[in-house]
């Protein structure tokens, strides 16, 4: 018996601790699915965030962010680094450039942490293209081959692909499209040796672009059709199909064939319809505008620049509204509504700083309306304690002379006809102050009135001054900046003296094909209708350097003066506008050490080794003229420490000097002898000093502009 009961002891308790082994081990399971079932809602998340990322990027965001916050709370690192590239992705897509780089930047140190070097080649390749987004080339490119060094030592081929294939995008951006070719075609080899078809469809495309840029038309159709020969109607590429045909619409548009332009752009928004591409459809939308602003149809562009408006405002697509706006104006200006043309001008300018600019606008109109009113109610305080008091003693006054008269009625009988003489006074005054009061109160009516009239004009002086003081903002935004001139040119000065807030003269200076374009130009006017003329050629000049390959100063002017004519419809007819610029244009080639020189009435000073050369100017305008005729061009063999100069009319123009006469350009010249050997930013101050003296009192009749380079 004892027996049993002990073997009976010990089956009970071998029991009870396989149960409770039993469901320690279920109730670790059932942690272990929890944690598992996370992981897994964390990955669904992700998945979804990059599936709508551009289709849908309000609900790719929120999954982003949800997926985000769980692997925050599970403590998942990789769901994090997923996460974080997601939204980054998503920003991107909107432009919006550097909040995509901060979340990349995030993603990067998990990767890093995890020493997981594809997401690390990854984060390198997302973050170059957020630099290259912000137009930082050279930060973008480090990027690209920290990723390339990467990619090569994982032997991973697609990586090394896409990493040649985005270096081959910057140097597109910037315009070397040779070294841009040779990247792609680095990339298209490898993409043929893993047999990636998606990589060769659209190394293709890109291909066909630069020999569109090239103007090489023939090349550019050949491989668009190769990569279309590739997709043959495979669904999976639908997109690329859209992206292709829409860059053979501007193949044609750069042939001038406009019917065939138009129509693969239809084709193109068709193939991205299927795929609900919004942000394409609202790219080839406003391609067809352009057409149709070319072929002057405007009523039919505008059409087309709304529709895409209406998706780039829905998307926020920058770029796209930008180029929008910037075309509006152009068709809202040959539509002659100029209102309409500024408005959207003042849009493509503003693009990236709008809201704040109204938000402090209205901040400061609160402060100075509270301030103003303020102001106001203290004024009235004063005027009614004043009128109060008055008032008071007044009527003190009077009860005193009632009192004192009563007295002597009742108590002094004997001077009744005193009396009456005193009560004839007493009406007398009372009379006068009755009239007193009336016309106190009209000469108070009076002064609110003019008050009233006084700050309406004030108000409307200050509204038409901030809104030129705002287009001199605008004007001086779109000079170039010191420090690309600075970057260009490592000596030179600009003298620069407004007459008005606003300008009529302007400079420009830029860089194609290693050459150095500068520009000094003197518009008809000055004030608000020479700025309009400014920001006209200013316009103009951009857009006909950027279309022309090789640069001939001659050639520039000839196509300045069209568009210049086309612009302000001038056709030589009697009575009409005859505005225009007069301008200086030179090209200088360090390579070579040679210059163009090009000019509409305005000259250039050349002094070497202390002799001055003076260039002259074909004397004819940038605009309509009765004897017109190509401009010539005059090339200029360059010397080390060559000091060249160039300038509006208004410094020799100006009156001054003890017998109120003009400064004159032998002055002028005399005076650039005398301070040529001295540094250009002493220059520019002897000359500004040398301005002020000479003015004197005198008012300043132009605008002034004079810039010095030294070679």
């Amino acid at each position: 018996m004892p027996y049993f009961k002990k073997k009976f002891f010990f089956i009970f308790l071998s029991f009870i601790i396989f149960s409770t082994n039993f469901i320690f081990c279920i109730e670790k399971q059932k942690d272990t699915i929890n944690e598992i079932d996370d992981t897994v809602r964390v990955r669904a998340l992700n998945n979804s965030a990059f599936k709508f990322r551009h289709r849908h990027s309000e609900k790719a965001l929120e999954y982003a962010e949800k997926a985000l916050k769980l692997s925050k709370e599970i403590d998942f690192e990789k769901g994090k680094m997923i996460a974080y590239k997601n939204i980054a992705h998503i920003y991107k897509h909107q432009s919006l450039f550097q909040q995509a780089e901060n979340y990349y930047s995030n993603s990067l140190k998990i990767a890093k942490e995890l020493e997981d070097e594809q997401e690390i080649a990854d984060s390198y390749t997302n973050i170059g293209k957020t630099l290259s987004g912000k137009k930082e080339y050279v930060k973008s490119l480090e990027y690209y081959l920290k990723s390339l060094e990467i990619n090569k030592k994982i032997k991973n081929k697609k990586g090394i692909s896409k990493s040649y294939w985005n270096i081959g995008i910057l140097h597109k951006k910037q315009k070397n499209y040779n070294a841009s070719l040779e990247y792609y075609e680095k990339a298209l080899k490898i993409a043929y040796e893993i047999k990636d078809t998606s990589d060769m469809i659209v190394i293709y495309a890109n291909i066909g672009n630069i020999h569109l840029y090239t103007k090489n038309y023939e090349k550019s159709l050949k491989t668009c059709e190769k990569a279309l020969e590739i997709i043959k109607h495979k669904k999976k590429y639908i997109k690329f199909s859209a992206l292709i045909l829409n860059n053979i619409g501007e193949l044609y548009r750069e042939k001038k064939d406009y019917e065939k332009s138009i129509k693969y752009y239809h084709k193109s928004i068709k193939e991205k319809e299927k795929i609900d591409y919004q942000k394409g459809i609202s790219i080839s939308y406003n391609n067809i505008g352009e057409v149709y602003l070319i072929q002057k149809k405007h009523n039919e562009a505008i059409e087309f620049f709304e529709k895409s408006l209406k998706i780039a405002e829905k998307l926020n697509l920058v770029e796209v509204k930008h180029s929008i706006f910037e075309s509006m104006s152009k068709a809202s200006s040959n539509k002659r509504n100029y209102k309409s043309a500024y408005e959207y001008y003042l849009k493509f300018k503003n693009l990236d700083d709008e809201l704040n600019q109204k938000e402090s606008y209205k901040k400061i109109t609160q402060m100075e309306v509270s301030y103003k009113y303020e102001q106001k109610r203290k004024v009235q305080e004063k005027e009614y304690s004043l009128l109060r008091n008055f008032t008071i003693s007044f009527s003190v006054a009077l009860l005193f002379m009632i009192v004192i008269s009563i007295f002597l009625f009742f108590n002094i009988k004997e001077k009744k006809k005193a009396n009456r003489i005193l009560e004839i006074q007493k009406k007398e005054i009372i009379y006068k102050n009755q009239e007193l009061e009336q016309k106190t109160e009209e000469i108070l009516s009076q002064k609110d009135e003019i008050t009233e009239q006084t700050n309406l004009l004030l108000k409307q002086n200050k509204e038409i001054t901030d809104s030129i003081h705002y287009a001199s903002r605008i004007q001086t935004a779109i000079l170039s900046p010191q420090n690309l001139i600075n970057s260009l040119l490592s000596e030179n000065f600009i003298l620069y003296l407004p007459k008005d807030i606003v300008s009529g003269d302007f400079y420009w200076v830029t860089q194609k094909n290693n050459k150095i374009i500068i520009v000094v130009a003197d518009c008809t006017g000055h004030g608000v209708p020479g700025a309009f003329m400014s920001m006209l050629g200013l316009s103009s000049l951009n857009e006909i350097v950027n279309k022309i390959f090789e640069l001939n100063s001659d050639e520039i002017l000839n196509e300045l003066r069209n568009k210049i004519k086309n612009s302000l419809h001038q056709t030589g007819k009697r009575n009409e506008a005859s505005d225009g610029m007069d301008l200086a244009l030179c090209i200088i080639d360090f390579e070579n050490h040679e210059m163009q020189y090009s000019g509409a009435n305005n000259p250039i000073y050349l002094i070497r080794d202390g002799k001055l050369n003076h260039y002259k100017a074909d004397k004819m305008p940038i605009g309509i003229f009765p004897k017109e005729k190509p401009f010539s061009k005059e090339i200029i063999h360059l010397e080390k420490n060559d000091k060249i100069y160039l300038f509006s009319d208004g410094y020799p123009d100006q009156f001054g000097g003890t017998k109120g006469r003009k400064f004159l350009t032998r002055r002028l010249k005399k005076l650039l002898l005398k301070i040529h050997k001295e540094k250009m930013s002493e220059q520019k101050d002897f000359l500004e000093k040398t301005f002020f003296k000479w003015k004197g009192k005198e008012i300043q009749i132009d605008d002034i502009l004079l810039m010095g380079i030294k070679i």
